[in-house]
């Protein structure tokens, strides 16, 4: 991998990490407040993993490039997902939610913890927001 690479790579890792922060802060510890940054903080997540595994593809893809990367998979998580640079991810994933799934299936969550299928649980998903009001009016 040439020089170039491994910058852009590693760039790439710094830019997931920090969407990744930036998720966890939205999320925050108090579960009523996170209620209402549920889509942002998804929308975080998703770019921290798009770009993981496009730093993946382009560290173990002989002769990508930024460009090469852009056009082959876009946007589309489903396609780098798929790529073979990310088998060896996928492998572990597997792994990790096999455990997840043992773990989760032993515990029991009470009502008060589960979803609600109230629609103003999700209040940014089911109704607009408020306009914004202007700090410095003209």
């Amino acid at each position: 991998m040439s020089g170039e690479n491994m910058e852009t790579s590693k760039r790439y890792l710094d830019n997931a990490l920090t969407y990744i922060a930036a998720a966890e802060t939205l999320d925050g510890n108090d579960p009523v407040a996170a209620k209402h940054f549920i889509a942002p903080t998804l929308l975080l997540t998703g770019f921290a993993v798009e770009l993981f595994l496009k730093a993946v593809v382009l560290r173990d893809r002989k002769g990508a490039t930024t460009e090469s990367i852009r056009k082959e998979f876009g946007h589309k998580l489903y396609k780098l997902w798929n790529s073979e640079e990310a088998k060896p991810i996928r492998d572990q994933s597997v792994h990790v939610v096999t455990q997840v799934h043992q773990d989760l299936s032993s515990t029991y969550v009470p009502p008060e913890n589960r979803l609600p299928n109230n629609p103003d649980f999700i209040p940014n998903l089911a109704r607009p927001l408020p306009k914004p009001k202007r700090l410095n009016p003209s």
